[in-house]
């Protein structure tokens, strides 16, 4: 990328770590992260709901999180018809991340999806994981909100 050669140019390193800059980091991909933390700041109320759901789905470092997303699709389409699509999620978080793992109750799940019924299946299904997902409700209002912020 543009910013790449600067950081690997030994002629350059004094005047970049002049700038206040340390060289090594001075990759596009360190910029991108910059970027993005200075224009997606949440605002101070939406801060502090973060860092408590965060705190809530992964409590420790020992606590390992695994995320699915389904999308069983709109009404009538294949996969909509197809309601073991779900059970085949679960079988392959069981049979991949927790049934060789003697301490699996470390293990959180986060699901999302456009049909309630399968968060549902989620928690029967994980009995000894704590299972966490939001109703479709809040997350149409989460995006509401994201977006009135946007616009200030």
């Amino acid at each position: 990328m543009f910013s790449d050669p600067i950081a690997e140019n030994v002629f350059l390193k004094s005047k970049v770590e002049k700038l206040g800059y340390n060289q090594s980091r001075f990759k596009i991909v360190y910029q991108f992260h910059n970027w993005y933390k200075e224009v997606f700041q949440l605002n101070a109320e939406m801060q502090k709901k973060y860092e408590i759901f965060t705190k809530k789905i992964k409590p420790d470092r020992d606590t390992k999180l695994i995320c699915a997303q389904i999308r069983m699709g709109d009404p009538g389409s294949q996969s909509e018809l197809s309601k073991k699509v779900s059970f085949e999620f679960w079988n392959f978080i069981q049979n991949n991340f927790l049934i060789n793992d003697n301490n699996s109750s470390r293990y959180v799940i986060y699901v999302t999806s456009d049909r309630e019924k399968v968060k549902k299946e989620a928690k029967n299904f994980f009995t000894k994981n704590h299972v966490f997902s939001w109703t479709n409700r809040v997350i149409m209002l989460i995006s509401v909100l994201i977006a009135k912020i946007l616009k200030m």
